[in-house]
């Protein structure tokens, strides 16, 4: 009984370890919008599925808004702005596992595909379509 329980807690631990919380930067000099370069981003890692990203309002400073421009982008969560702006090109796919805040049609250029899957409904959302339908 006891190994069950300390299994439980080192998983539990090691879960909620491996979610991190990281911002959109940018400004790194070649690389300004891109979304891939590590420098972009307040740790230095790129976002992945067991991200919580956090894409704040940068006009008002000289930090470009974040662009995805190719292969598929896994995140925990999404927030972004209501004055920040991300961009997905043609050959770039998002896809959001978890928790989204701040969908608003000028906060997002969608050319590619962003998908936002809503466990808990157990619901697959298309954003661009939705956001197109408004």
């Amino acid at each position: 009984m006891k190994t069950i329980v300390v299994l439980l807690l080192t998983l539990t631990s090691t879960i909620l370890v491996a979610q991190k919380s990281v911002t959109w930067v940018g400004g790194t000099p070649g690389n300004e919008t891109s979304w891939d370069e590590p420098k972009n981003w307040s740790d230095y890692h790129i976002p992945n599925e067991f991200s919580n990203v956090y894409i704040p309002d940068v006009s008002t400073s000289t930090f470009p808004n974040p662009t995805i421009h190719s292969g598929i982008i896994e995140l925990n969560s999404l927030q972004v702005e209501p004055s920040a702006k991300l961009t997905i090109e043609k050959k770039a796919k998002l896809i959001v596992y978890g928790n989204t805040d701040g969908f608003y049609a000028n906060n997002f250029d969608i050319k590619g595909s962003f998908i936002v899957l809503d466990e808990i409904r157990d619901m697959e959302i298309d954003i661009k379509i939705a956001l197109s339908k408004n």
